[in-house]
C-alpha cells in the first residue's frame, strides 16, 4: 500500500482534534455537524472551538469535555466530541 492509499481513522482523538479543532476548518466542521444533526447548514451562524473541562455536580457523574459551541439560529448548542 503506497502512501496515497492509507486511510486515517478520525476516531483517534489526536486525529479528530487535528481536523475538527482547528479554526481554519470551521467550514468542514459546520458541514459535518449540519449533516450529522440534520440541520440546515445556513442555520449554523457561528462556531466557537473550546477545550473546556466540565466538572460533574455529583461525585458519581462523569467528567465531560466541551469542544464546540455553535450558534444555531440564535440558540447555543454545546457539542462534546
Amino acid at each position: 500500500m503506497d502512501r496515497a492509499e492509507k486511510i486515517v481513522m478520525l476516531k483517534l482523538d489526536v486525529i479528530f482534534k487535528r481536523v475538527f479543532g482547528d479554526e481554519k476548518n470551521k467550514d468542514i466542521i459546520a458541514t459535518f455537524i449540519s449533516d450529522l444533526l440534520e440541520i440546515p447548514r445556513s442555520s449554523i451562524r457561528s462556531i466557537y472551538i473550546n477545550n473546556v473541562e466540565l466538572t460533574p455536580k455529583f461525585f458519581d457523574q462523569k467528567f465531560s469535555r466541551l469542544d464546540l459551541k455553535l450558534d444555531v439560529d440564535g440558540r447555543i448548542v454545546n457539542i462534546e466530541m
